[in-house]
């Protein structure tokens, strides 16, 4: 299994929302992370120049990567 690291960026659309009806967003990306065949490790919100850390696992890095910007281009967000 391959262990990746994503780091990713919110809009501020997205924070307004998520502020307004706060809810545990591991449970989303888990849903898209193994929809891709892959396993969620850790999910972070950080500070700084990211807004989250994903650590996953997976047999093929890339799946989960497209499933991730799949995901966050046809605006289902996480």
């Amino acid at each position: 299994m391959i262990r990746s690291v994503t780091r990713g960026r919110l809009t501020h659309d997205y924070v307004k929302g998520l502020l307004g009806a706060p809810e545990d967003r591991e449970t989303a990306v888990r849903k898209v992370v193994e929809a891709a065949g892959g396993k969620v490790i850790s999910f972070y919100f950080t500070t700084g120049e990211t807004d989250f850390l994903l650590i996953s696992e997976a047999n093929e890095a890339e799946s989960v990567i497209a499933s991730l910007n799949g995901g966050v281009c046809v605006g289902d967000g996480f």
